[in-house]
């Protein structure tokens, strides 16, 4: 690239040549940018005019949207230009980007950034979708003479050139790069969005724990175990409990004032709106949470949240028809955009939440978080916790919802259960504070 701009410059005392003119707003650098940015816009990150082109084989939903992006830009970037998109580059440097392996080896510069952009915001690992774009789509057309680009982080990271052609004043191309690409906020924004898009709870749990699981910098270098995910869910029912008290319901009363009274479902709507109130409250950067982890607990909050619901509207719970609980839970979730815009983590359009819906514990008991295996399943794993009284204790002491109707010591998978957990429930005064033991 370097050789190339030099020979091509015209030195004429201090005036600027296209060694550093090519970096600058009206340069080749952001005009190639602005070429492949449009392309893979296009898009949406999907497969263009739904032809197969690879991507479709992976399994994790963002790594198929980052595989389509990158795959659109690598389409482009190998297309011969045409005389309109050349002269659209720059009227100072109007033949650079019709040099082919000029092009390509720019492209490629951008392309990596692009890449590594998509990993930062991305809250699921996106690895696979990353390297399956350049392994095919960044090799070139077959017998082109295309000069291929390779997923190589660290060469990208550590490569510096000659700015402007003057010894002594090289800089790293990416810096260069990356500051092109954090000028064009609006589609990197848009990209973040729709790489974390994520539409299957099952997919949104499997992506968000994998992330987390290897999350080694915030870990001491080391990855986490089974064991130390389902601990970690297990502190979430305790933090969903504290969010639901009454003065958090308060906070929400507002989403649920067309219910009137209880026999309406506002109980049962007050309990889930403050629960989804809970966890879009996570923020990503603050006291010690990271984005990674607060997408892990935002996601597992979800899942509790709809084990709660479905307790409530469970035939076994008393009095739920006269106390419409399934209208409440609706309402509630109906309003969980609008739940999340008010969130302390999610305003301001964070592109690492995601809408908390309605969905039963049973659509979730094929899935697997060790899948092909089965040891890891997300409904069995949840119910367990449920069903431990120490977890339904902390849940217990700010739900009167919950402990009025006995729905603590509804049903345990048998009788020698039933007698434990209540045991531990009476310990702390829970049931006979409620008249349920008397």
């Amino acid at each position: 690239m370097e050789n190339y701009l030099e020979a091509t410059k015209t030195i004429t005392g201090a005036q600027t040549t296209p060694t550093n003119t090519f970096w600058e707003d009206n340069g080749a650098v952001k005009a190639l940018w602005e070429e492949l940015a449009e392309e893979m816009k296009k898009t949406d990150g999907k497969a263009k005019d739904g032809t197969p082109n690879g991507c479709e084989a992976l399994q994790n939903p963002s790594d198929k949207t980052a595989c389509n992006y990158l795959h659109a830009g690598f389409t482009e970037l190998y297309t011969t230009p045409t005389p309109a998109a050349s002269s659209s580059a720059t009227t100072a440097t109007p033949s650079v980007l019709n040099n082919p392996s000029f092009r390509q080896t720019m492209g490629c510069f951008l392309l990596h950034a692009y890449a590594k952009h998509m990993k930062e915001k991305a809250t699921c690992l996106i690895d696979d979708g990353i390297k399956q774009a350049f392994d095919t789509a960044g090799q070139g057309k077959s017998g082109n003479g295309d000069i291929p680009c390779k997923w190589e982080q660290e060469k990208y990271d550590s490569c510096n050139i000659n700015i402007n052609g003057v010894a002594g004043q090289g800089g790293s191309a990416k810096d260069k790069v990356d500051a092109v690409l954090k000028a064009d906020k609006d589609n990197i924004d848009k990209m973040a969005k729709q790489i974390n898009t994520v539409t299957d709870l099952c997919d949104q749990v499997k992506c968000v724990t994998t992330r987390w699981m290897k999350d080694k910098a915030n870990n001491g270098g080391n990855d986490r175990t089974w064991n130390d995910v389902w601990d970690q869910v297990k502190e979430q029912i305790k933090e969903l409990a504290a969010g639901t008290t009454e003065d958090k319901k308060s906070a929400v009363s507002s989403i649920c004032s067309k219910l009137s009274k209880d026999s309406d479902g506002k109980e049962a709507c007050l309990l889930i709106a403050a629960g989804l109130k809970n966890l879009y409250d996570i923020k990503d950067d603050q006291n010690g949470v990271d984005a990674v982890k607060a997408s892990f607990q935002r996601t597992m909050r979800c899942v509790l949240l709809n084990a709660i619901a479905d307790k409530l509207q469970d035939d076994k719970f008393p009095c739920k028809d006269e106390k419409k609980t399934k209208e409440g839970i609706e309402k509630a979730f109906g309003q969980s955009a609008t739940i999340m815009g008010q969130g302390e983590g999610c305003r301001n359009g964070n592109v690492t939440c995601f809408k908390c819906e309605r969905m039963t514990l049973e659509k979730l008991k094929d899935c697997n978080l060790d899948s092909p295996g089965t040891t890891q399943n997300v409904k069995e794993k949840v119910d367990d916790l449920l069903k431990n009284g120490e977890c339904w204790l902390c849940w217990n002491q700010h739900t009167n919802i919950l402990t009025q109707h006995n729905v603590l010591t509804q049903p345990q998978h048998n009788q020698h259960n039933n007698n434990n957990t209540t045991n531990i429930l009476t310990q702390h005064n829970i049931l006979t504070q409620h008249n349920i033991l008397t």
